[in-house]
């Protein structure tokens, strides 16, 4: 992945948060390379498949158009959230340079973190189900409709501090320990 469109130093100021966290600052500027920064987080999500500590949804839609999209949860450590969405060589620095650019580095993180899943996931998991009124139902999460669920250019990475999916909309609540938690979620039109 090419660095050429990211944000060069003096262009993604960390003065604001410098001032009011001077950690946070040092933190985030300490952020690796584009490539590292996927892998990393990759490697967080095999991790949280593989230790069961990734939460795997099927959300119906709430519109006409019905069907299903794939919404997958897992957590990370501060430093690596921060990397990812605040660093220079992060999601946002991504975007700020180009919404296309931004684009690419979306597509090109949900790809590695699809291909870590499809390395260690099995035929099917323990998820739930999110009806269109919010509420959710035990379920059994095929990996088939996980890997087309999440295909091409449609899943988004969304970020949540402290935050857990309880339906259609994210609710915050108060969260245990640092962690911050991903989610991955795959849009398809129509039911798979």
């Amino acid at each position: 992945m090419s660095n050429e469109l990211i944000p060069v130093p003096p262009s993604w100021q960390l003065e604001t948060i410098e001032a009011g966290d001077f950690e946070l600052a040092k933190e985030i500027e300490a952020c690796p390379e584009p490539n590292a920064l996927v892998a990393a987080l990759a490697g967080v999500l095999r991790e949280a498949a593989v230790g069961g500590k990734a939460r795997f949804c099927q959300e119906e839609a709430t519109d006409a158009r019905g069907g299903l999209r794939a919404v997958i949860q897992f957590q990370a450590r501060r430093a690596l959230f921060n990397h990812f969405f605040n660093g220079r060589a992060g999601y946002r620095a991504h975007f700020y340079a180009s919404s296309d650019f931004g684009l690419l580095f979306n597509d090109r993180t949900v790809e590695a973190l699809v291909a870590e899943l499809a390395g260690v996931m099995p035929d099917q998991v323990n998820g739930f189900h999110i009806h269109p009124d919010g509420h959710e139902t035990l379920s059994r999460i095929r990996k088939g409709f996980l890997m087309q669920s999440l295909v091409a250019s449609l899943p988004k990475l969304w970020v949540g501090d402290g935050v857990s999916f309880t339906g259609p909309r994210m609710s915050l609540r108060t969260a245990t320990g640092s962690g911050r938690r991903f989610y991955v979620m795959g849009m398809r039109p129509g039911l798979i």
